[in-house]
C-alpha cells in the first residue's frame, strides 16, 4: 500500500510508527502513573446512609458539608478546611466560625445557628480513613467512632 515496491520506504515507515507507538504508551502509562500516585483519593462527592450528611471533597483544601435530610432539603453546604497525610491516612476537618457565620447569613431565617453550629462540630476532628470499592470509612482517632460513606 505504501511504498510498495521500496523496502527502505517501508523500514523507514516502520520505524516512525513504531517509536510514535511507543512515545504514546509510555506517555498514556505515565499518565495513570501519575494519577495514580499524585491524585487525591478523597476527591468527590461521598454520602453518609445513616446521616444523610453528604460530604463533596473539591481541591486540595476545601470541603463542602451538607445535611439535606436534617435542614429540609434546603440548599446549606458548610464549607471546611481539610487537610489529609496520605502516609498515616488521616484526614482532619476544620470549621471557621466566619464560614458559619456567612452560611447562616445565607440562608436566613430558613436554618436554626445553633443546630448548625452543633452539625459542622460533631464532624469537624481527625479521622483515620480507609478507601474501598466506592466506600469511605473514617474513624474518628479520639472516641473510635465509625462513619461509613459511599461515593455518589
Amino acid at each position: 500500500m505504501f511504498a510498495k515496491n521500496d523496502e527502505e520506504k517501508r523500514s523507514w515507515l516502520w520505524r516512525i510508527v513504531s517509536s510514535v507507538s511507543t512515545i504514546v504508551i509510555i506517555l498514556i502509562v505515565a499518565f495513570f502513573l501519575t494519577k495514580m500516585f499524585r491524585s487525591n483519593p478523597l476527591e468527590g462527592s461521598w454520602q453518609d446512609e445513616e446521616s444523610g450528611m453528604i460530604m463533596t471533597v473539591k481541591g486540595k483544601t476545601t470541603v463542602y458539608v451538607s445535611w439535606p435530610e436534617q435542614f429540609d432539603d434546603s440548599q446549606v453546604k458548610v464549607p471546611m478546611e481539610y487537610s489529609m497525610d496520605k502516609d498515616t491516612k488521616t484526614f482532619t476537618l476544620n470549621v471557621e466560625d466566619t464560614d458559619l457565620d456567612a452560611v447562616v447569613k445565607k440562608a436566613g431565617d430558613s436554618i436554626d445557628e445553633a443546630e448548625l453550629r452543633d452539625a459542622a462540630d460533631s464532624v469537624a476532628t481527625t479521622y483515620d480513613y480507609s478507601v474501598e470499592a466506592g466506600q469511605l470509612t473514617l474513624t474518628d482517632r479520639e472516641y473510635g467512632d465509625q462513619m461509613i460513606l459511599d461515593r455518589q
